[in-house]
């Protein structure tokens, strides 16, 4: 998924389309593959967002 979203982050700015949501989700995935989630699918990224909060899942 990660690469889907680069692939539409670049065509955008090719376009200047602003993604400000899609720019969001894009470092999302970035964060979760960093965070060792990346064998896992886009619903990892609760995990994250859960951390960052301070919360356990």
């Amino acid at each position: 998924m990660r690469k889907d979203l680069q692939l539409i982050s670049q065509g955008a700015r090719e376009l200047s389309v602003p993604m400000l949501l899609g720019a969001v989700v894009e470092q999302l995935m970035v964060a979760t593959e960093a965070s060792g989630f990346g064998d896992e699918d886009y619903l990892a990224c609760v995990k994250v967002i859960a951390g960052l909060a301070g919360l356990a899942v």
